[in-house]
């Protein structure tokens, strides 16, 4: 009786430590790949710390007091994008400093942004609250994808941006990218620094002046029925000599992998 309780107490010894083994090679191999596979479901991103704030306004006006307007094509239809303020000041930078040149133009109020289909009359408004733009130094632009998005991002220091992203849904409503748990993205991105790689795919560099000043190139993938933007890989260019980070920005098959 003894003995084969013994026998069985080392089988069971082996069949777990066995378990432990393939666990930790599974750990180890999804670390070396730098990878990410994210599990959304709705229990996940559907909180919503912050609501979106939009409204249907008629289009009439919005345009002549708009500081920013582009056109974006989405779903099959174009949009007149516009940013704006009802209480806009304007300034002048009294100093350079790694952002802004003296005598740059800063504009600085609560601001919407504005989604006119072609042809319409009325306006889906979203807020996105207070804002200060220096002009030219800021980065605001459409980067055409699929979907497209709209980057407005503000410098912080010298190749350091805060920016937020933003798309338009099937109905024409404009509405910002957000993380797994709902929570407005803010990112170190421009539009020179971001371009699409494929249907909800993109790709953002990265400079990092800290330590060995190297590139890093994270792709992202959106999710458009939870507004979720997952980064699934960081690349780390560990020789930047070898990089054209002008041609990545111009070429749309040039991508880092």
């Amino acid at each position: 009786m003894k003995k084969v309780l013994l026998v069985w107490i080392v089988v069971l010894f082996l069949t777990v430590l066995t378990a432990c083994g393939t666990s930790t090679e599974k750990d180890k191999s999804t670390g070396e790949n730098n990878q990410i596979k994210p599990t959304i479901t709705s229990e996940t991103v559907n909180s919503e710390p912050e609501a979106d704030q939009l409204k249907t306004i008629n289009a009439a006006g919005i345009a002549e007091k708009a500081r920013y307007t582009f056109l974006m094509k989405q779903n099959e239809k174009s949009y007149n994008l516009y940013i704006y303020s009802d209480d806009e000041k304007e300034s002048m930078t009294k100093d350079d400093w790694a952002c802004a040149n003296k005598g740059d133009h800063i504009f600085t109020g609560d601001y919407f942004i504005a989604a006119v289909e072609k042809g319409a009359e009325n306006a889906s408004v979203l807020s996105i609250g207070k804002h200060t733009f220096q002009v030219p130094n800021d980065g605001v632009d459409v980067i055409d994808g699929d979907p497209s998005l709209l980057v407005v991002s503000h410098c912080e220091a010298s190749d350091m941006y805060s920016g937020g992203l933003f798309a338009v849904d099937k109905l024409g409503k404009p509405y910002q990218l957000r993380d797994l748990n709902g929570y407005k993205l803010v990112m170190n991105v421009s539009p020179s620094r971001i371009k699409s790689i494929g249907k909800n795919k993109y790709q953002t560099a990265v400079f990092n002046k800290e330590g060995n000043m190297l590139w890093a190139f994270e792709n992202w993938e959106l999710y458009p029925q939870y507004a979720s933007l997952v980064n699934t890989q960081t690349n780390i260019m560990g020789d930047p000599t070898k990089l054209d980070v002008t041609k990545w920005a111009e070429d749309p098959d040039y991508i880092v992998k």
